[in-house]
This record gives C-alpha cells, structure tokens and sequence, in this order.
C-alpha cells in the first residue's frame, strides 16, 4: 500500500478508530469498577442521629469481619432538616440506624425498620437485650436511655431476619460490636 493510500484510507477511516479506542476505555474503567467496589455484602452502612457520638472503633474489625467498607454517617439531629436527611439518605442505602426515640415519629418506625426476631439474633449479641416496641413487636435494641440501635428493612445483611441472602449477617455482627464495645462511644 503506497503511502497516499494509507493516507486516504485513515483520512476517512478515523472515527472507526476512535470509536474503538472510547469503547475499551469504557469497557476497562466498567470492569476495573465492578473489580474494586465493594459488593453489598462487603460493606455496611450506618446512619447515626446522634451529638457526640464516635463508631471509628468499627474500622479496626473490617476484617475481622470480611468487610471492605464501614461508611458511618454522623447527622446533628437538632437539625432543622434532620427528618428529611433521615427520610432519605439515613433509611435509604444504610444498614443500621442508631437513633434517639424522641427526634423522629414514631410511627415512621412500621415503615422504616425490621421487626427484631428474638430467635434471630441470639447468636449476636450477649446477654439478654432491652428491646423497643410498637404494637407488641420489638423494633429497636436499647443501646443507652432513649438511644435505640434499628435496622434498616432493606438491608441484605441481617442474615436469619431477611427472606433471602440468609448468610449474609455482617450487619447483626457489627451490632453485636457496638452493644459489647460500643457503649462508652455512643
């Protein structure tokens, strides 16, 4: 092929070319995402609606625990904007919710988080627990006062308490962290 002719031949073939190259760096940085981000049940979320109150104790038991990722969200609850932030991002993408009973409604509690089935969480958590109940159905684990650890409904780890992912229960281990070591930190 003579120079001119290859000339000719990229002059109107430099789109295919170009289209090729954004295609794998689209397909490198897709898989390179799915590689290095954590899957649901290599993370877990917690929303804590409380003043002075320090979970980084947590992130010493990653691994312990086969966690890549323990995202703590901390939020003033004397907030104006408080139940809104908790209407949506602390009960949206969390796993546990740490709250104190008197800065939200309590009837939000039927919508947002999992009934606490006792048998389930046995195996957690040492000790007998001081639960919070709404209509004869405990809801929330007594952490101190009126602080009340919840979990989220959606969440698929909660192992026994979910209909599927049975063994995914890293977020009922991380509750039995913050009950036995937690209570000077909440």
């Amino acid at each position: 092929m003579r120079k001119l002719d290859l000339k000719t031949y990229f002059a109107y073939s430099w789109g295919k070319y170009l289209g090729s190259v954004i295609l794998i760096v689209l397909f490198w940085s897709w898989c390179t995402d799915l590689i290095i981000r954590p899957r649901f049940n290599e993370r877990i979320n917690i929303f804590v609606g409380l003043n002075n109150s320090d979970l980084s104790f947590l992130n010493q038991c990653k691994e312990e625990y086969g966690l890549k990722e323990i995202n703590i969200i901390y939020h003033d609850p004397e907030d104006e904007m408080f139940n809104l932030i908790l209407s949506s991002k602390g009960i949206a993408d969390t796993d546990i919710v740490i709250l104190e009973i008197d800065s939200f409604n309590e009837d939000d509690i039927l919508l947002w988080f999992k009934e606490i089935k006792s048998e389930a969480i046995k195996n957690y958590f040492d000790g007998e627990c001081e639960f919070y109940y709404k209509n004869s159905k405990a809801y929330g684990i007594k952490l101190k006062d009126n602080v009340y650890l919840f979990f989220n409904k959606t969440s698929p780890n909660l192992g026994e308490m979910n209909d599927e992912h049975l063994e995914n229960d890293k977020a009922l281990l991380i509750a039995g962290k913050i009950l036995k070591d937690g209570e000077n930190n909440v």
